[in-house]
């Protein structure tokens, strides 16, 4: 989804005259302050750009990801910022188009279920969580306010775009049978005799008793409680259903054609003896499609959204009237956009996308070949 964008507002200015003091001497507030990007009616400043730039920064940094990708992200930052803020300018001017409003009741609902989402309840402890983040809550309402009006665009603009028939769902369903396949999985339980427990004699006896015990099934439960309360042994310990690749390559190896009710010998792995039983098996099966429609349907929904909101934002690109006076850093934003949305890192993960549920409704001369500003 297009992220939220910050513009100039009164609670701004605060952070603004902060920001100014702390600048180098010479350094022109016009400057900070200058409109790097107009669309029709609707402005970034220098400020803004840079704000978000360096949270975007912060935020790949943080990220456990590979140093080649952290690279290939950092060097990109720039341009990805722009085209984020860009982007939402053109949602924004959508929005104007369109006359929608977000009442006040809805973003302060918003405002509260944020609140929530950060599991705070003093207001002065939210107030500092905000302030921690360079935010205030008169910031945190007005990018509520424009996170609700891009959900309000995009329900009505995109959304209503996605049309799926049950034929499209059975069709992936027969297209891509290996997504449905479920392989042969059993479902186990063991009884593990930790190396602590004594020497290998007296470990390997522990394991042969415990083995002997999980075979007796209910006559043997008390010899097992007693291994367990003087912490001779651990368990039985549930594991579940178990897939090959589960467990660890030893007990695998030693219980993989066991049948339902078969319990392994004592098996020397991790952490000592274990001894396993297999409790059920399941083959291996092919899902029937009313288990896994609803997973086709929003698979597909996603893969269609993203296609959709490609075409909606190029559309309103081509009909929109665009300034740019860009830092240096943003160069080539405009080609930014052919990436892959699900391949960057989010930069706006301040404020959770659940604070919106429940209370949304479903300078230089323009570039060339740009319309005029829509009256």
């Amino acid at each position: 989804m297009v992220p939220q964008l910050l513009r100039v507002s009164g609670a701004r200015a605060v952070a603004l005259a902060v920001l100014l003091a702390t600048l180098p001497a010479g350094a022109a507030a016009a400057d900070v302050n200058r409109i790097v990007l107009r669309v029709n009616d609707e402005i970034a400043t220098l400020w803004e750009f840079e704000q978000r730039r360096g949270s975007r920064i912060r935020e790949i940094q943080r990220a456990d990801l590979p140093p080649e990708r952290r690279q290939r992200l950092l060097a990109d930052v720039g341009a990805q910022t722009m085209r984020e803020m860009y982007e939402e300018l053109l949602v924004l001017s959508r929005a104007d188009q369109l006359d929608i409003e977000i009442s006040d009741r809805e973003v302060a609902a918003a405002v509260a279920r944020t609140k929530t989402q950060f599991g705070i309840e003093a207001d002065e402890e939210f107030r500092a969580a905000l302030a921690s983040s360079g935010m205030t809550i008169d910031d945190l309402g007005e990018q509520m306010r424009r996170n609700l009006l891009i959900r309000d665009v995009m329900g009505r603009e995109v959304q209503q775009r996605i049309e799926l028939e049950d034929e499209d769902l059975r069709r992936y369903y027969r297209d891509h049978p290996d997504e449905f396949s479920r392989p042969r999985r059993l479902q186990v339980r063991e009884v593990v005799i930790p190396d602590t427990a004594g020497s290998e004699e007296v470990l390997a006896e522990l394991a042969l008793e415990a083995r002997s015990a999980l075979l007796a099934g209910a006559e043997g439960s008390e010899r097992l409680a007693e291994l367990a309360a003087d912490g001779r042994a651990t368990g039985p310990l549930e594991l579940g259903w178990v897939e090959r690749g589960d467990l660890e390559p030893a007990l695998e190896r030693e219980i993989w054609d066991l049948q339902p009710g078969a319990v392994s010998a004592p098996i020397t792995a991790r952490g000592g003896r274990h001894v396993v039983e297999v409790v059920a098996e399941e083959a291996a099966r092919l899902q029937p499609f009313v288990d896994v429609q609803d997973a086709i349907r929003d698979k597909l929904r996603a893969a269609r959204y993203e296609e959709e909101l490609a075409n909606f934002l190029a559309e309103l690109e081509d009909n929109s009237y665009v300034v740019q006076d860009l830092p240096p850093e943003a160069a080539g934003f405009r080609v930014a956009g052919g990436r892959d949305r699900r391949d960057e890192t989010s930069a706006f993960g301040m404020v959770p996308e659940e604070a919106l549920e429940d209370v949304a409704e479903d300078g230089s001369e323009p570039e060339s070949g740009a319309s005029e500003p829509p009256e």
